[in-house]
């Protein structure tokens, strides 16, 4: 099942990348772009036409036509859509279904733009009515003079 979610996210991400040109003036993610340390390991972001690749495989997608973005989850134990919007006033947030070992989990993710080179990322997973924290780690950029996250539309809102 891993490989055809694999297989569907490739093929929104080739959809998106064909339909999002608001992409070319402004990707509001692409201060990922670069060479970060999660969980003590080095993870590669980069701009793409879709949003943003992990490693070279879609990760944040940009659907155009709900102005929203997708967050695919591939690890090797799950797999999953969160949709979110972009990022306000340091916080972002993604919410879906996602497969966890075996079990389908409603997870809530949010990125806590702490500074340039520091995301504080919660997962939460619902239980009934209620959010629980379930963990969190920090997104940490490797290179930090290279220069972190702005962006103008955080101002604006």
């Amino acid at each position: 099942m891993n490989q055809e979610y694999r297989t569907f996210t490739e093929q929104l991400a080739a959809d998106a990348a064909r339909t999002s040109r608001v992409l070319d003036t402004l990707n509001p993610f692409a201060w990922l772009a670069g060479a970060w340390t999660w969980h003590g390991q080095p993870v590669t972001f980069a701009v793409a036409p879709y949003g943003i690749s992990h490693e070279s495989e879609p990760f944040l997608i940009f659907n155009a036509t709900v102005h929203m973005w997708v967050l695919a989850v591939t690890d090797p134990d799950s797999f999953g859509i969160l949709v979110g919007l972009p990022p306000k006033n340091g916080r972002a947030r993604f919410s879906g279904l996602v497969n966890i070992a075996g079990d389908m989990v409603e997870l809530r993710q949010t990125w806590y733009l702490l500074d340039a080179d520091n995301v504080e990322i919660e997962n939460e997973r619902r239980d009934g009515n209620l959010w629980t924290l379930w963990d969190h780690a920090r997104l940490e950029r490797a290179n930090p003079e290279l220069g972190g996250w702005t962006h103008p539309a955080d101002t604006k809102n």
